[in-house]
């Protein structure tokens, strides 16, 4: 990983705009002399169980499992094995790194452990937020029960269901329906794929639309992995603006073709020599230091910086110095110009108390670019229709004059700044005006 690719995703996730998908290699299992992971773990009982005479050589719980003809009586098997694990012998380390990283809001389960879920009401739960766990089931018309009513609250999505207890139908004890291999995996997703048109699953679309997916732990093979990408993030590889990380144990890429394909569709692989213990470790380290370095001095106040793609680099600049000075700033990263989420983004314009449009060459020779079609537009959209319009302090990133004719003229009727020659003049100006609305 290099180090422009950690400041993304703390970028991401400082924003609301990553979604973790969290596998089965997180959770670990403490078998003494070390840990393991918890499908390596069942896969070993229940191979001691079908195989007492040969010794266990690393069969996937997958192959055990489809070659019981009762798929019935594995998922039995796999239930007791379960509840037999002793709750002292749970790791949740990794599960917990990543729930305490309060830029998640939610969380989607790739695994068949229901632990996730009480480890997520005693991360995060607390007399403001609410938390939530949602199961599919592939035995009703709703696939997903999941509605996110406020964005402070707390979800947790399992879309392969979980080791549970039959609500109906079944005897007292025996399990509901789970995932126990990829060919029932696929039905699951089959069935999400088909709700699209749903409401129930276009709560779950509409959230996750315009965010990047942070893949981690999941041991899927590589045709797998592609189309759950595909289901999840409802988008064509093709034209996909987000970027989506995979980090695995496991090494997900193999071959040429399938590097091709995902440097192509903007898959990003974390694999071994970096394992998903060292990543979770790395990424919590930095969140809480990045989290620790920012003391929110104007609580409730939202700055948006406003800018050109080829501007990037400077944009992120002044969003440096903004949170340094204990600026709540907004700023979105280039993957997400893109229209498919201009509700996300329109949204955040709509809700600032200040909107800096970041001036330059670039963007004022680019009037198709997204920030001047919509972000732009939306301002002079609210100043015609003569209502609230946040205060707007302009700032230019290169030579160009603050009198250039391509400026707009409610941008003029503003104090405007250029960054090179009055950085403390306009972080003075913008620390002001919030002090002032406070």
């Amino acid at each position: 990983m290099e180090e422009k690719d950690w400041a993304l995703l703390i970028s991401y996730a400082t924003n609301n705009r990553l979604v973790p998908v969290l596998g089965s290699e997180m959770t670990q299992i403490n078998t003494g002399a070390q840990t393991e992971p918890l499908y390596r773990h069942l896969a070993k009982m229940l191979w001691a169980d079908v195989n007492p005479a040969k010794p266990y050589t690393g069969q996937s719980l997958q192959e055990i499992c489809m070659n019981e003809p009762d798929r019935s009586l594995a998922r039995s098997n796999i239930y007791r094995k379960y509840n037999n694990i002793q709750a002292r012998d749970f790791d949740y380390r990794l599960v917990r790194a990543i729930m305490n990283i309060t830029g998640f809001n939610l969380f989607i389960s790739a695994s068949i452990d229901p632990g996730f879920e009480k480890q997520l009401a005693e991360v995060r739960g607390n007399a403001t937020n609410k938390v939530s766990t949602y199961y599919s089931d592939l035995t009703t018309d709703d696939f997903m029960n999941l509605k996110i009513e406020r964005e402070e609250d707390i979800n947790l999505a399992y879309i392969f269901e979980a080791i549970r207890k039959s609500t109906s139908g079944n005897s007292i004890g025996e399990p509901s329906e789970f995932a126990t291999d990829d060919e029932e995996r696929m039905e699951y997703l089959y069935k999400l794929a088909k709700s699209i048109s749903k409401d129930v699953y276009n709560n779950l679309l509409n959230y996750v639309r315009g965010k990047s997916l942070l893949i981690l732990g999941c041991a899927f093979p590589d045709w797998y992995m592609r189309f759950m990408i595909r289901i999840l993030t409802d988008k064509r590889f093709k034209g996909r603006e987000t970027t989506v990380y995979v980090v695995s144990n496991d090494n997900v890429v193999n071959q040429l073709n399938e590097q091709y394909f995902y440097d192509n569709f903007k898959i990003k692989i974390i694999q071994p020599p970096l394992l998903v213990s060292e990543f979770v470790d790395e990424f919590s380290q930095r969140w809480n230091t990045n989290k620790a370095n920012f003391n929110d001095n104007f609580p409730g106040a939202k700055v948006f910086i406003s800018y050109y793609r080829k501007d990037s680099q400077g944009s992120h600049d002044i969003f440096t110095n903004l949170r340094q000075t204990g600026v709540d700033a907004w700023f979105d990263t280039e993957d997400l110009k893109a229209g498919e989420f201009e509700p996300n983004i329109l949204k955040q314009v709509k809700d600032c108390s200040i909107f800096v449009p970041v001036l330059s060459d670039n963007i004022l020779t680019n009037p198709a670019c997204f920030s001047r079609e919509k972000e732009w537009d939306w301002i002079f959209n609210l100043n015609n229709l003569k209502l609230k319009v946040p205060l707007i302090i302009p700032v230019i990133l290169d030579n160009i004059s603050k009198t250039d004719e391509r400026i707009p003229e409610l941008f003029k009727a503003n104090s405007i700044f250029n960054w090179q020659d009055e950085k403390q003049p306009f972080l003075n100006k913008l620390t002001d005006a919030l002090r002032n609305k406070s």
